[in-house]
């Protein structure tokens, strides 16, 4: 059975379909077919109401398996019994989007094995992969061919597995990993919320499908803020982080007006290798620095967004790496220490960063008072600033370098590491501070237009 429409209209649409399928044995099959290559989806409900699945049509996977087994059941999917009744199909198309698009559905068709053994959407968040404390190092921002990347589940675990990483956050678009390969690294499944190109945001550790069908209730695109920022806030009830991604990023800055209450994260240091002539890591790092200034107790991240490796060939997963201090290593252990800032971001391996609160050792985003101790190292010659409330104050050179001084109430510290080479940022350190009053009440446009007003050359 094929089902096809034509969006014409510049609003919101959805288009929902109700097909009735009885006697279903092994399978129901799902082929996407579009004109158009753009971030709209296809959510499928079971006659119980329960999402069986959740497919982007900016993907270069085009066909689908809901199987009653695991073994074959595509990624995306939820296997399980078929309830024989209807079976809802809705198309939600967020932005301005012209073209035709179609999708099959047949029952009970030939599979193969899928290779797949770990379900995602059933992980135990309190497993623990190591129960030694320590740094752990890992990837925040990947996207696989299951949305626009090129890189299959396959190559992503074999790349993990070269670099050694601890941890992974697939991301795709709008979408959620249900099903990955057994791995010693955590895999966590994640999504980047794309409506649009006016801004992408990831929501880390989802235990279920976003029932988008339940946000979408209106067809006005001026709505999606506040589409946005329910959404955000259930996740958060359900225990998830949101980072606000790369907001000044040349092709899709951040213009979303949400509130900034459904933020946990900003993303600082993002895929630094796509576009060398425009610093939009820089400016955002800046920016998290007007945030706190502002009374926003919002820490930085960092994550690769590889889509596909580069020209050279050479694979973009974990560049950058982010660091988490966890308590061991467990989905819900590194979800704490990022809430709490415990984390920095280097765009090359080996860095090591130790700070020092009269003599005791402390974390990035810790509060503290009296005599503090940053101390970096890398591998390659860095320049080393330390930014006190948003401007830096002392600038160092080497591959090592302490900083020493004493913090008051009301101030922020950090580290950041650059080039020595062209000065773009390579090393971001959240920061240490001593009694700052947080009040995250204020919203996206509120803030970024006060920046703009009020940005400044001597602004770092």
């Amino acid at each position: 059975m094929k089902i096809s429409g034509i969006f014409n209209e510049p609003k919101i649409e959805i288009f929902s379909y109700k097909i009735k399928l009885e006697n279903i044995r092994e399978n129901i099959f799902i082929k996407l077919d579009s004109e158009v290559f753009e971030h709209f989806f296809l959510i499928v409900k079971d006659p119980d109401k329960k999402i069986r699945a959740l497919l982007t049509y900016k993907t270069r996977i085009k066909e689908y398996i809901i199987s009653a087994g695991k073994e074959d059941t595509s990624n995306g999917t939820v296997c399980g019994e078929f309830p024989g009744g209807i079976w809802e199909f809705t198309v939600i198309k967020p932005y301005d989007i012209k073209g035709e698009f179609a999708f099959e559905v047949e029952t009970d068709v030939k599979t193969e094995k899928t290779g797949y053994n770990l379900e995602l959407l059933k992980s135990d968040f309190d497993k623990k992969y190591s129960s030694e404390k320590k740094w752990y190092k890992g990837d925040l921002h990947v996207h696989s061919n299951y949305s626009d990347g090129r890189q299959s589940f396959e190559t992503i675990f074999n790349v993990i597995k070269q670099k050694e990483l601890d941890f992974l956050f697939l991301t795709d678009h709008s979408i959620v990993p249900t099903q990955f390969y057994k791995s010693e690294t955590c895999i966590i499944p994640s999504t980047e919320i794309t409506f649009d190109n006016s801004g992408h945001i990831n929501v880390f550790a989802l235990k279920d499908f976003i029932d988008y069908t339940l946000f979408f209730r209106d067809s006005d695109f001026d709505k999606k803020a506040e589409i946005i920022d329910e959404i955000l806030k259930y996740e958060k009830m359900q225990g998830g982080l949101v980072s606000i991604n790369h907001p000044f990023h040349p092709e899709t800055p951040f213009t979303h007006d949400i509130d900034m209450e459904n933020a946990n994260l900003l993303e600082v240091m993002n895929s630094p290798y796509y576009y060398e002539e425009i610093d939009y890591n820089g400016e955002a790092v800046r920016f998290l620095d007007y945030l706190w200034l502002n009374g926003l107790k919002i820490f930085g991240t960092g994550g690769s967004d590889s889509h596909k490796p580069l020209k050279n060939g050479s694979e973009t997963v974990g560049i950058p790496l982010t660091y988490i201090y966890s308590e061991g290593l467990s989905v819900n252990n590194l979800l704490s220490a990022m809430k709490k800032g415990n984390m920095y971001i280097s765009k090359e391996p080996g860095t090591r960063i130790k700070i020092y609160n009269n003599d005791k050792e402390i974390l990035p985003g810790n509060e503290t008072a009296g005599r503090v101790k940053f101390i970096t190292e890398a591998e390659e010659n860095t320049k080393w600033n330390l930014v006190k409330n948003g401007k830096i104050i002392i600038t160092k050179t080497g591959k090592r370098a302490e900083f020493d001084f004493d913090i008051s109430e009301g101030e922020f510290y950090r580290v950041e590491g650059c080039s020595t080479e062209d000065g773009r940022i390579t090393v971001y350190v959240n920061p240490v501070y001593n009694n700052i009053k947080f009040q995250n009440k204020q919203t996206w446009k509120e803030l970024m237009s006060k920046y703009l007003s009020e940005k400044k050359e001597d602004f770092i």
